[in-house]
């Protein structure tokens, strides 16, 4: 398919061949994107007065990202090299989208097949690297605590260090966090040569920018929110009794010193009801630390990263670079603590927030699976629901502090349906009265309907699947069968309308498009296997 390209550019610049000009931020709102589509931008942009000194092609850049929250690949292009624009980004968090992926930079002049050799190689992002180019843009308090983790240490020049996180940080953030002080602060501790005084102080400071630096009227401190269940791996008892001392109050802690016993509990846990992995780098099976376990910790993040939707963090004292090396090999995603940062409440304070929100971008990711239906992002507007997607209802049903006795309701009317249809003379549940209010009291009580009859409608649906693949045809038949039992003689086009407000795609009933506990609900009842394919 060929790319629409869109050229961002300044006024009465002349119109590439192939190429679409957008020459201001109003006609860059209101065009829509196409599905195969590219950004090329003119860095230097006079938009609004802009100086073309201001690189404004960076602004638009993240705008397109952030607020378009395209996938789309992002071309720059201008006569100065690109390394002035790497130096720039230590500074000033707008260049970092350049070294995000799905970003590529041309310097000024260039052959015209240079460029579109560029667009034709470059490739789109996926939804989950959308995410992490945003987060890398956005994530203020993220970027605030890496660096002074990183950067801030005792023989560090501390005005230089400084100097790169004030860019991050309004007037109004910097005296939230009375930046000014706590530099004078470690100035003196590092003039008396203090420097257990001057970690102190970078640590009260940080877990004070943990505190503070959130979005506007949201909540600052852990309570009054769901205990998300982390498995918590290390070898070494005392380091899982200060987890569990330290993470227990926010989190539901499940703790191993085996690799092999993590692996277990994250093969029990069909209904990917952990959503974090923390795991100790190294294992060993004796206090010497000679001997290693059959499995190491990056072979149970490597284990939990294929085998559902978690967030994964690696504790260790190696060093950085071998870490790096070995994740680069495997190929996967995690976050990387230092274990020498994890010893005061303070610094676990921070890490239980990094922590949660990782709980929360993993259940995010889950919700995502339905993504591809309209009615999962519709917004509605019920009495005492308004504005909130059934994608935002089940988000929020996993963050409740009610979820297991919500979940534990729609579980037991699924039995109780699933019972009926199996057991009932009656064919179908259309026009049941015990069924109609689905005997849930939760509000939100569209999504819940819903994940009870797609629970129902995949129980029916493995239960007469012919052996083997199946065809269209096969394909056709069975969602008959099956519209039959739940609601009655199907009319015209109704089964593709019915299940597509379900959110299921006929020819795609497969694991991909179900939820952990739909799936581990099918294997109880003897339904679903891994293996079962259409």
């Amino acid at each position: 398919m060929e790319k629409t390209i869109f050229h961002i550019c300044n006024p009465a610049t002349l119109e590439p061949t192939g190429f679409r000009n957008i020459v201001s931020m109003a006609e860059l709102e209101s065009s829509k994107e196409a599905i195969c589509a590219a950004y090329v931008i003119n860095v230097h942009l006079n938009w609004a007065g802009r100086k073309l000194s201001s690189n404004y092609g960076f602004d638009i850049a993240n705008f397109i990202r952030t607020k378009i929250k395209s996938l789309s690949p992002v071309i720059f292009y201008s006569p100065i090299q690109v390394k002035y624009f790497e130096r720039k980004s230590e500074s000033q968090i707008k260049y970092k989208i350049l070294f995000g992926r799905g970003s590529a930079f041309i310097e000024v002049p260039f052959k015209e097949s240079e460029l579109n050799k560029i667009v034709g190689d470059i490739k789109p992002l996926s939804k989950a690297a959308l995410h992490d180019v945003v987060t890398m843009l956005c994530n203020l308090k993220g970027v605030v605590i890496d660096k002074l983790n990183h950067d801030l240490k005792f023989d560090a020049d501390v005005d230089k260090v400084i100097s790169m996180v004030s860019p991050y940080l309004s007037g109004e953030q910097k005296k939230l966090i009375s930046i000014e002080m706590f530099v004078l602060e470690i100035k003196e501790r590092i003039k008396s040569n203090d420097e257990k005084g001057f970690l102190n102080e970078k640590l009260k400071f940080i877990a004070l920018c943990n505190q503070e630096l959130t979005e506007k009227g949201k909540e600052n401190k852990l309570k009054n929110r769901a205990k998300h269940r982390i498995l918590f791996l290390d070898d070494l008892t005392e380091e899982i009794a200060k987890a569990k001392k330290y993470l227990g109050e926010d989190f539901i802690v499940e703790a191993t010193t085996s690799g092999e016993k993590a692996i277990s509990v994250l093969k029990k846990d069909l209904k990917n009801e952990i959503v974090a992995v923390i795991a100790d780098w190294r294992l060993f099976t004796n206090e010497k630390q000679n001997y290693w376990q059959a499995f190491q910790g990056y072979d149970v993040l490597d284990f939990a990263s294929m085998n559902g939707i978690r967030s994964l963090f690696a504790l260790t004292s190696q060093a950085d670079f071998v870490v790096h090396q070995l994740r680069n090999l495997m190929g996967i995603r995690f976050s990387l603590f230092k274990k020498e940062n994890l010893n005061s409440e303070g610094q676990w304070m921070v890490f239980a927030d990094v922590l949660y929100e990782a709980c929360i971008d993993a259940i995010h990711a889950k919700a995502a699976i339905l993504d591809d239906f309209p009615i999962w992002k519709k917004i509605w507007t019920e009495k005492r629901i308004p504005q909130l997607t059934l994608r935002d209802q089940y988000i929020e049903l996993w963050n409740s502090i009610d979820r297991d006795s919500e979940l534990n309701l729609i579980d037991r009317k699924v039995n109780e349906m699933w019972n009926y249809l199996l057991n009932s003379k009656d064919p179908y549940l259309i026009g049941q009265e015990v069924f109609k209010d689905y005997g849930i009291s939760h509000k939100n009580l569209r999504l819940n309907k819903i994940l009870v009859l797609r629970r129902v409608w995949f129980g029916l649906w493995f239960r007469y699947m012919p052996q083997g693949r199946i065809n269209a045809d096969s394909i056709r038949e069975l969602a008959h069968l099956v519209y039959s039992k739940l609601f009655g003689s199907p009319g015209d086009g109704s089964i593709t309308q019915r299940t597509f407000n379900l959110c299921i795609h006929l020819d795609k009933v497969k694991k991909e498009y179900m939820f952990p506990e739909e799936i581990e609900w099918l294997i109880r009842k003897d339904l679903f296997t891994d293996d079962t394919s259409v």
